[in-house]
């Protein structure tokens, strides 16, 4: 849990940084839940693809494992878990 807590500090001071300007053609934030989803499933497929590449096909438990700490991770990313699929 600590380091659950200093990672999201950590993203956090990142994420306050990263916003879209008046001049942006595209508004936004890097709080957005939405574009936090999109990052923490990117990040999930990235894990999933790289075990692929270099372990193999993911059995079950190795899948099941692997979703919850996807799950995990995009909680820290200000991901709701009733957002996480």
């Amino acid at each position: 849990d600590t380091q659950k807590a200093a990672f999201r500090r950590a993203v956090n001071g990142a994420h306050a940084q990263v916003f879209s300007t008046d001049e942006s053609p595209v508004k936004y934030h890097a709080f957005d839940k939405d574009l936090q989803l999109w990052v923490g499933a990117c990040l999930y497929k990235g894990v999933v693809d790289v075990h692929r590449l270099f372990i193999g096909e993911l059995d079950d438990e190795t899948a099941d494992r692997l979703y919850l700490q996807g799950r995990a991770l995009a909680t820290m990313l200000q991901v709701p878990e009733t957002m996480w699929p």
